[in-house]
């Protein structure tokens, strides 16, 4: 696809959907999780420790409980007492325009005429999503993983040393920092196959990220807390019909109604960004590496399983 935009209005689409995205984010805090969370946040910083029990559900004050959002919530429980409703607001806010600042960043001299508008898209489809929840963070550490392999890839071989750091921050704010990994076993495919040369600092810059995503206060316990919420909200779970964010985005009742209802709805935006983004793979599938291939069908299915993954199908 041939880029017919002049640069300066390019730019200028760019800042004002970025601009949209940050006036998208300014909202009522409507998440029913906030309180949890921050509840959580100062727990850790009163007794200046993990919660290693179930110490907020009453009928489960016992069990056995693993904490990966912990570093998160301890950020958003000190914009609250900085800020108060503000300042949670803004420390989202600032997440989300980052994660999209980076998304463009990556996208530089990639579909230069669509870009804009794919991103116009991708921010009205994502903002019924801009509610304050850690996966807010997990967008931009995502996009930062990405763009440090991305960078190893084509040349920059030192790029690649910021990702133990970014895993280490990552699994101790978030418990899909797995994507991570899957993002670096798609890139090993890759590496292996088409640049061999640098299999060496790959596997040593890969395997120094695992070893950090052990360093957390629930150590390798960590690795199986994304598999047990993957089996508790997963095709089979009796909670998943009744829980909007673990159904599919593409359901054939999002198109009841009237005419009113399916232009506004905010899914169906999404869909007309993954039916855009499916032609460009269509239409340039030649010049995608392989494992852009392997993450786009990871995160596809991902995105197509759950309502809450299409985030990461964006970024």
């Amino acid at each position: 696809m041939q880029n017919n935009l002049p640069t300066w209005t390019k730019n200028a689409m760019l800042v004002a959907v970025l601009l949209l995205a940050a006036l998208f984010s300014f909202r009522d805090i409507y998440s029913p999780d906030i309180g949890f969370h921050l509840q959580a946040g100062c727990w850790i910083t009163e007794h200046a420790a993990f919660p290693g029990l179930d110490t907020f559900t009453h009928a489960a004050a016992e069990n056995s409980y693993i904490d990966l959002n912990w570093l998160w919530q301890l950020l958003l429980y000190s914009c609250w007492k900085a800020g108060g409703s503000l300042g949670l607001v803004l420390f989202n806010s600032v997440l989300i325009t980052g994660a999209l600042l980076l998304l463009v960043k990556r996208a530089e001299g990639s579909h230069p005429a669509a870009f804009p508008w794919l991103l116009l898209l991708a921010v009205i489809a994502l903002s019924a999503s801009f509610e304050i929840r850690p996966h807010s963070l997990s967008w931009l550490l995502l996009g930062l993983v990405l763009r440090q392999l991305e960078l190893f890839y084509h040349g920059k071989e030192k790029a690649i040393r910021w990702v133990p750091a970014l895993m280490l921050v990552w699994v101790n704010s978030h418990s899909l920092f797995v994507l991570g990994l899957i993002v670096m076993a798609c890139f090993a495919v890759s590496v292996c196959l088409r640049q061999k040369h640098l299999i060496r600092p790959f596997l040593l810059y890969s395997s120094l990220s695992v070893l950090a995503c052990l360093l957390n206060p629930y150590g390798w316990r960590a690795f199986l807390l994304p598999a047990e919420q993957f089996e508790v909200f997963g095709s089979g779970s009796i909670f998943r019909p009744y829980i909007t964010e673990f159904q599919s985005p593409f359901h054939a009742a999002q198109y009841s109604g009237g005419f009113s209802q399916i232009v506004f709805r905010t899914w169906h935006y999404f869909h007309l960004f993954t039916a855009l983004v499916l032609f460009l793979y269509l239409v340039r599938w030649r010049k995608y590496a392989l494992h852009e291939w392997l993450i786009g069908l990871v995160f596809s299915w991902l995105a197509w399983s759950m309502q809450k993954n299409t985030g990461y199908f964006i970024f």
